[in-house]
């Protein structure tokens, strides 16, 4: 995919997006620019943007499918 077709793609969701959650994106995209002493730094300053809605749904369909076999190492 060539640049050109990232930034189409990324203005298409972008122009979706509500307010806060394009700022969010932004915020986002800025961060990736720059100096980072961890490469992970700029992922981990966003941790903790999922919604506690969608937490709960995460954390209920694991306990959904989390059954303990005892006889499993």
């Amino acid at each position: 995919m060539s640049t050109t077709e990232i930034k189409s793609k990324i203005a298409a969701a972008a122009d979706q997006l509500d307010e806060a959650r394009a700022l969010q994106l932004l915020a986002f995209a800025q961060d990736l620019l720059k100096n980072t002493p961890s490469p992970h730094a700029a992922f981990l300053r966003h941790a903790g943007l999922i919604e506690p809605a969608d937490l709960s749904l995460m954390q209920q369909a694991i306990n959904a499918d989390s059954k303990v076999d005892s006889h499993e190492w």
